[in-house]
């Protein structure tokens, strides 16, 4: 396989070919779509900044990034190129620090939840960001403390919810030995408060609001619920099994204690279906993890795990995103087929 040698550390990691592929056909699907379900609200931003609107429902900061980019003459088109190549390359860049399968790692990223973020730009930014910054949490100092929350600031100036990712300063406090009891104590209490607000009379007022039927926990079916849970602790079951396979052999040791911290997030499906963002901020240093420490095991081992998981992942991507899903109409045919590169690449 032809390799492009990047020189982004000491240690020698390689840039693929094949993630170069990967990552120009994700841009493409990104940055150059003109239809997803919230394409025309973001575009009507730009219309709204042109007409000296100043009032917005957007966080502050993404506001005033698209008055600058409207201000220097960027339509709505030409931002979106820009904002998701600059998403797509602070995801990469942690990706090929810490992991020596790139490639895979970025797949599994396609397969969830790469078309959700493609629409939902405003969470693939801050994302990114935070992807990005847990660099900084590697080693404690006040230099790496003020990066990372500068940082996540800047995320949550994008989208509010990355002001949650707040919470892995935890991994500067406990070790390895106590990750695992802590977040387990963690994900008990968030499961019982939950619980509670999710049976108090005013959640109950909103989901009767929104037509919510018996039938549903929180914003969608008991069953959507499980099948969640199951597919998140599938993932963080499996970044267990890794570090215990590899306990002589791992590194990064902070990437196992975010992947732990995550499950505290499970449980906030309960009070509605929007809260899978919570968890799904985090999905990225889960597979940057899983695909760094699947790159350790034996030979036959490795084989076994990773065949395992793509067909886990394939799965979830199918149920979600596939001919047939709730999704396909509404997200997954508008960004393969109203693309601009597509359209180009397709017409006789």
């Amino acid at each position: 396989m032809l390799k492009i040698i990047v020189k982004h550390r000491k240690d020698g990691r390689i840039l693929t070919l094949s993630f170069v592929a990967l990552f120009t056909v994700l841009w493409i699907l990104a940055g150059f779509n003109f239809e997803n379900p919230d394409y025309w609200y973001y575009e009507n931003l730009f219309v709204r900044v042109n007409q000296g609107i100043s009032s917005y429902a957007v966080e502050t900061g993404f506001w005033y990034i698209i008055k600058f980019a409207a201000k220097i003459g960027f339509n709505y088109a030409l931002f979106l190129k820009i904002y998701t190549l600059l998403a797509l390359w602070l995801i990469s860049d942690s990706i090929i620090k810490y992991t020596k399968k790139p490639i895979l790692a970025l797949i599994l990223y396609v397969c969830y939840p790469f078309l959700l973020d493609v629409t939902q730009i405003r969470h693939f930014m801050a994302v990114a960001i935070f992807t990005f910054a847990v660099r900084y949490l590697e080693s404690y100092n006040k230099k790496n403390l003020i990066k990372y929350s500068i940082l996540i600031i800047l995320a949550a100036s994008q989208q509010i919810m990355a002001i949650v990712f707040f919470v892995y300063l935890l991994v500067y406090l406990t070790n390895e030995k106590k990750t695992l009891r802590f977040a387990t104590l963690l994900v008990i209490i968030n499961s019982v408060a939950c619980k509670y607000i999710l049976h108090s009379f005013f959640i109950q007022k909103i989901f009767s609001l929104r037509n919510k039927t018996i039938d549903y926990t929180g914003g969608f079916s008991n069953r959507q619920f499980l099948l969640y849970v199951c597919f998140y602790g599938i993932l963080v079951l499996l970044c267990v099994f890794l570090e215990n396979a590899n306990r002589s052999k791992s590194d990064n040791s902070f990437l196992y204690s975010i992947c732990i911290y995550s499950t505290m997030f499970i449980p906030f499906i309960m009070i509605d279906f929007q809260y899978t963002r919570l968890f799904r901020g985090s999905i990225l240093i889960i597979y940057i993890y899983i695909t760094q420490q699947i790159d350790a095991l034996k030979k036959t081992n490795k084989w076994i795990v990773t065949v395992g998981l793509m067909a886990i992942m394939l799965l979830v991507s199918i149920k979600l995103f596939g001919t047939g899903s709730s999704y396909f109409e509404t997200l997954t045919r508008p960004i393969f087929h109203d693309n601009y590169i597509m359209r180009f690449l397709t017409s006789d």
